[in-house]
C-alpha cells in the first residue's frame, strides 16, 4: 500500500466511565502538598545499594538470608541510602533473574492515596519536586537569578 494512504489514528484517553472525583483530586493534592521531602526526592528515584559483594560481605543495606524450609532459595532486602524503604525479593540461584518481584515496605503517609493516581502523575511529583527546589535555591546567595531563569523555562 502506498505511504500516502496511510493515516495517524489519535487514540482517546482511558475513560471508564466513572468520572471526576473532586474529593479524590483534592485528597490527592493534599497528600503530594503534605509528602516528606526526602520521600519526594526518592519517588521513582531510590538509591538501593547495589548487591556487589566486598571481601566476604554485602554492602551497607543489603542483607541476604535462606528461606527458613525452602533450600536453595533466598530472600534479598536491600534499603534506600536516603530515606529507609526496604525492598524485598526471594530468589533460588540467580540474584538477577529478570523475572523477579519485589515488595515494599512503605512508611506510613508514603503511599499515594487509593485511585489518586487517576489524579496525580509522575509529572505533577517531579514538578512538586522542582518547586520544592527552587523554592530553596531562591534563599541561597546568587542563586536567585537561577532559580528564576529555571521558573521561566518551566513556565
Amino acid at each position: 500500500m502506498p505511504r500516502n494512504h496511510l493515516a495517524v489514528v489519535t487514540m482517546p484517553p482511558f475513560d471508564d466511565g466513572s468520572g471526576y472525583d473532586a474529593d479524590l483530586a483534592a485528597k490527592a493534592q493534599r497528600w503530594l502538598e503534605q509528602l516528606d521531602d526526602i520521600w519526594l526526592a526518592c519517588r521513582y528515584n531510590h538509591a538501593f545499594p547495589k548487591i556487589l559483594p566486598r571481601n566476604g560481605r554485602l554492602p551497607r543495606g543489603v542483607d541476604a538470608s535462606p528461606v527458613p524450609g525452602r533450600t536453595g532459595f533466598y530472600q534479598i532486602s536491600q534499603t534506600c541510602r536516603d530515606c529507609r524503604i526496604v525492598r524485598t525479593y526471594t530468589c533460588q540461584g540467580d540474584l538477577f533473574a529478570r523475572n523477579r518481584s519485589y515488595s515494599y515496605d512503605w512508611p506510613e503517609g508514603y503511599k499515594m492515596p487509593k485511585g489518586a493516581s487517576a489524579y496525580i502523575t509522575a509529572d505533577d511529583i517531579n514538578a512538586e519536586r522542582t518547586r520544592r527546589v527552587l523554592e530553596t535555591l531562591k534563599t541561597l546567595p546568587g542563586w536567585s537569578e537561577l532559580a528564576a531563569d529555571a521558573e521561566l523555562a518551566l513556565a
